[in-house]
């Protein structure tokens, strides 16, 4: 698989290959839509006390991103096409275009305005608990997923609303006699159109300017009134 590949599915797609899925036929209701754009930072790490130890090369992939954005170019029933851009820290550009079913993505997308204790279809997976947290300068409802494998550790978080990964979290660890070697990836989204963050309006500006203004000479006359008596 091309590191381009991984790029889009993450390194969630090793938990995903083996998870269970759920045996249901209800229709899912995604919360993306055409026009929706997102993008995430990608941090990497690796250890090891093992000198012959070698870091994957995944990790230096990530390593080497500036930032991933990706755009929905149409919805259609439970089919996403999708196009993404991934800007490298050393001015390299790649970019590709998808169309496929909306949990092809790697865990990128889940049903929109699930909760605590909502299974994630087509998985067997339940969402662990529903919290708030900020992103992107907004407090947004997230459902929080944590998985724990023999050799690792998932961090899942969704934007409730729309169903779109905010963060997500890969630890692995691996221990052979006293040689124990460790990596983490993780990544978050850092700019988005999926929610707005609210503006002050401009068209109220001039109107309280004006109210500032005269509440401010009132009372520099009353203050001289009395200065004079």
């Amino acid at each position: 698989m091309a590191k381009q590949t991984l790029l889009l599915l993450f390194i969630l797609v090793i938990l995903v290959s083996g998870m269970g899925v759920a045996s249901s036929s209800d229709e899912v209701i995604l919360g993306v839509h055409d026009g929706d754009s997102f993008s995430y930072v990608f941090s990497a790490s690796w250890e090891s006390n093992d000198p012959n130890a070698q870091p994957p090369e995944d990790v230096g992939v990530y390593q080497e991103i500036k930032y991933h954005n990706i755009s929905i170019v149409q919805v259609s029933g439970g089919t996403i096409a999708l196009s993404q851009v991934v800007v490298y820290k050393n001015g390299t550009i790649w970019s590709d275009e998808t169309s496929a079913s909306w949990n092809s993505y790697g865990l990128l997308f889940i049903p929109a305005n699930l909760s605590e204790g909502d299974t994630i279809l087509p998985t067997d997976y339940v969402i662990n608990e529903t919290i708030t947290h900020t992103y992107v300068d907004s407090v947004r409802s997230v459902n929080h997923l944590s998985v724990l494998t023999v050799n690792g550790q998932f961090e899942f978080y969704w934007d409730k609303t729309s169903g779109v990964a905010i963060e997500q979290t890969v630890h692995y660890s691996n221990q052979t006699a006293d040689y124990v070697t460790s990596w983490t990836v993780s990544r978050e989204i850092c700019d988005t159109n999926l929610w707005i963050v609210p503006e002050f309006p401009t068209f109220l500006m001039l109107p309280l300017f004006m109210i500032a203004t005269l509440l401010a000479v009132i009372l520099y006359r009353k203050k001289h009134s009395m200065r004079l008596y």
